[in-house]
């Protein structure tokens, strides 16, 4: 739909909050897609133009505080229709967003969605091997599928969910964790999780994972 001009997005109860650079085309684009899968009749879009750096800033806010405004029972840094874990890296949904971001707002601080969504002002740190390791294997296949937007199920052939259990299953042998107890969390036989060992995905896959990790371990601490 708007992947490659995706700048800000919420998706919260009944509606779509998204800011992107293609204009009102594109955004009758993405209802004409959404309309193909929904469940219901879905409204007209609402479209109008972002007018200049300060209308793009209080954007921000309005997005990423959407979760506490509608009461829901999630912290807004870990809302999966949230374009915060892909700012900070800890998704790749939308792998460009963070660069589209940085040139629409060149002086937007990070921190400063940090302390929107309730975080210390501080940069994300990858989790290291020994947290991995302590995080376990359940939390790590969790992590996986989040960073890769695979969903929770990570069964079958769709290119996302292998390269969820491939990332697991690599991250895993590396922090220590053994291949019996990743072939309990993926649900798959500990043959098949030696094969997925065999091909190590690119480093920014394991990077987002790690990343996951660490915003996990980071918004717990700040509850």
């Amino acid at each position: 739909m708007a992947g490659e001009e995706t700048v800000l997005f919420c998706l919260v109860d009944d509606h779509l909050h998204l800011v992107a650079t293609g204009g009102g085309p594109r955004s009758r684009a993405v209802l004409l897609a959404l309309r193909g899968v929904a469940a219901a009749e879905l409204d007209p879009a609402h479209v109008r133009p972002v007018k200049g750096r300060s209308h793009l800033e209080w954007l921000v806010s309005y997005l990423l505080t959407q979760v506490d405004k509608r009461g829901l029972a999630h912290h807004p840094a870990l809302w999966t229709g949230s374009f915060f874990a892909d700012l900070v890296g800890a998704r790749s949904l939308f792998p460009g967003l963070p660069g589209r971001f940085r040139a629409q707002l060149p002086r937007f601080r990070l921190r400063q969605c940090h302390a929107i969504v309730g975080l210390p002002q501080q940069p994300l740190v990858p989790a290291d091997d020994e947290a991995v390791r302590t995080a376990g294997p359940a939390r790590l296949v969790a992590a996986a599928a989040s960073a890769l937007a695979a969903g929770p199920d990570l069964s079958g052939k769709a290119a996302e969910r292998v390269l969820a259990r491939r990332a697991a299953a690599c991250l895993g042998a590396v922090a220590g964790i053994g291949t019996a107890e990743l072939a309990w969390a993926l649900g798959q036989p500990a043959r098949s999780v030696r094969r997925l060992q065999d091909e190590v995905p690119e480093a920014s896959v394991l990077t987002s994972v790690r990343l996951r990790l660490a915003l996990e371990e980071v918004v717990a601490a700040a509850i």
